[in-house]
């Protein structure tokens, strides 16, 4: 059975983050036995690059990652290292941590808890840990944010979870960690997130359509009940999403708001898993609905009138 971590390749860059276009391809398998066992002149490099962190010399650090490498691991690029060349997505995603006590700790733990964290392993400066997880297909930018921040939602309840991970396109640098974790053949993981405020507010003159009926009505009733019933972990991206649909609808008059901040609290109510902390769940349901007024949402039968 071959390995999930050999079908894998992605490009590797000089670790100056204002080089941009990629020097060559390297394999999934080749950077994990570059960070276990690293060139004699790399293990030198983080070395000096651990005592500078020590140090708290952030300058010097710096300049001793220029004696590294990095790479992109979450795409095929076919140019420079911008979305605009994004040529494929790998299927996976970073998870970083720095500054934090107990790295070694949580390297394993997150290791252990996910089996869809293909590789955990230190920073170069020994302060921090990094993960490579694996995900379910995607295809474009938006659904690969949506990935991270699922993941996000999970792991953000341990302190400076870097989220700058959602750009698919940021450098990944070569580290050195004899002792990182390894799986062969992760599962995916699946579960989608949603950022708070990342909507994008409706630019321009709306007007709302005026043939409404009770049908209409009905039917937003039934997309959003739909998916507040299925919701059985995860809760807080899920409310917020479907929150913030719900207030598009709204935008659109499909249905008065008062009428859907109640339905909105009924579905939380009756939810077995949100039920459990109703009250949070409410006041993210309530933000959202008011939040995202500005970004009215057309059902299918109005959006090519």
């Amino acid at each position: 059975m071959s390995s999930f971590i050999d079908s894998v390749s992605f490009p590797w860059y000089d670790a100056d983050i204002k080089k941009v276009k990629p020097k060559g391809e390297i394999t999934l398998r080749q950077f994990i036995n570059s960070v276990i066992s690293p060139k004699e002149s790399l293990k030198s490099t983080f070395n000096k690059i651990e005592e500078a962190s020590l140090a708290g010399n952030k300058e010097l650090k710096a300049e001793l990652k220029k004696g590294l490498f990095a790479v992109t691991p979450c795409v095929q690029i076919q140019g420079i290292r911008n979305y605009e060349s994004i040529k494929s997505f790998n299927n996976i995603l970073i998870i970083e941590y720095d500054g934090i006590d107990f790295a070694e700790d949580l390297r394993d733990y997150i290791f252990e808890k996910f089996d869809s964290c293909i590789f955990a392993f230190l920073s170069p400066s020994k302060s921090g840990c990094k993960f490579i997880f694996r995900i379910k297909p995607v295809k474009t930018i938006i659904e690969f944010k949506e990935m991270f921040w699922g993941i996000a939602y999970e792991l953000d309840k341990f302190r400076n979870l870097d989220y700058s991970g959602s750009n698919c396109c940021l450098p990944l640098f070569i580290s050195w960690d004899k002792d990182a974790k390894v799986r062969e053949n992760p599962t995916e993981w699946t579960q989608r997130g949603f950022k708070e405020g990342s909507f994008v507010a409706f630019e321009g003159e709306f007007e709302a359509p005026e043939d409404i009926n009770e049908q209409d009505k009905q039917e937003v009733i039934n997309k959003i009940t739909y998916l507040f019933n299925r919701i059985e972990n995860n809760g807080h991206p899920q409310v917020v999403k479907s929150s913030c649909l719900m207030s598009g609808y709204v935008g659109s008059n499909y249905i008065s708001f008062d009428e859907a901040q109640d339905l909105l609290y009924e579905l939380i109510e009756s939810n077995d898993y949100l039920s459990k902390d109703t009250n949070n769940y409410k006041t993210t349901a309530k933000t959202m609905l008011l939040k995202c007024l500005g970004s009215p949402v057309l059902l299918p039968r109005h959006q090519n009138d």
